[in-house]
Order: C-alpha cells, then sequence, then structure tokens
C-alpha cells in the first residue's frame, strides 16, 4: 500500500511538471563486458547530490543545505508533516548512519526526479522521491516526498 501511494504521489508530481522522460530513454542502460549495469553519468550526478545532502545534514553544515535546498523547498514526511526549508535547515544534526539504495532518476522537461531507499541505521528505512530545479548552473532541491518503505 505504502508503494502505491508513493508511486501515485510520483506521478502526480511528474505529470504536474511536463511530459515524463526517463533518463535512459535515449539509450539502454550500459553494460560492462561482465553484463553488470553501470551507472550513467546523471546518475552519477545525482547521486553525489543526495550523498552531498546526507553529510550536510549528519554534520549539520547550514551552508551546504541552504546552497542545495530551493527558496521554496519543502519536505513531506512519512508522518504526514511538512516542513518548510528553514525548518529542515534548523533541525538538529542526525548522527544516525544513513545510506542510499536503488537510486534512479529521471529528467522531467527543465527538472529531474530521483527516486531511492535510505536506509537509516536504527530507524529503518525510507522510500524518497526528490524533484530537482536547475537553478542557473547548479541543480537545487525543490521537494521531497518521504513514505515508509
Amino acid at each position: 500500500m505504502r508503494t502505491v501511494l508513493l508511486k501515485r504521489i510520483l506521478i502526480m508530481g511528474v505529470t504536474s511538471l511536463g511530459w515524463f522522460t526517463p533518463v535512459f530513454a535515449a539509450q539502454p542502460p550500459s553494460v560492462n563486458s561482465k553484463g553488470v549495469n553501470v551507472k550513467t553519468r546523471y546518475m552519477m550526478v545525482f547521486s553525489g547530490l543526495e550523498n552531498e545532502l546526507l553529510t550536510a545534514q549528519a554534520t549539520g553544515d547550514k551552508s551546504v543545505l541552504l546552497a542545495r535546498l530551493s527558496p521554496f523547498f519543502e519536505l513531506n514526511t512519512a508522518n504526514h508533516h511538512r516542513l518548510t526549508r528553514e525548518a529542515f535547515v534548523s533541525r538538529k544534526p542526525d548522527a544516525h548512519k544513513q545510506q542510499i539504495s536503488g537510486l534512479r532518476v529521471y529528467e522531467v522537461g527543465e527538472n529531474a526526479v530521483a527516486n531511492f531507499v535510505l536506509h537509516t541505521e536504527g530507524q529503518g528505512d525510507l522510500s524518497v522521491v526528490d524533484v530537482w530545479s536547475k537553478n542557473g548552473e547548479k541543480w537545487q532541491l525543490r521537494v521531497r516526498f518521504e513514505a515508509n518503505y
């Protein structure tokens, strides 16, 4: 049921942003000589951005958070709370070890949608959908949806 809800949220978000174009549509996933999928450049960019945000949250680095979050950022938590950019940045640093898995990135016009599972040590897993917007030459996180996995 949670997965269905998350998919509906993703579809609603994507359809409101314009035509849905998977990043992988232009070319099949790269495969190395051993038949293992290789990350695309786009996935590596957003993997770096997502991990940069995790590190900034863990260390309480407000300058990185303010640079990476859109002025209109909003977090929709798994327990149905909404946090503004200011509330998100002012949260206490999270000392729990976190790790991302299953990252998928989709291009949607001038935006990108990243979907992944966030593993948090001792607290369980969250399914996360992030909508990134291009601001000049840099990407900023516009909205995040979290659901219990």
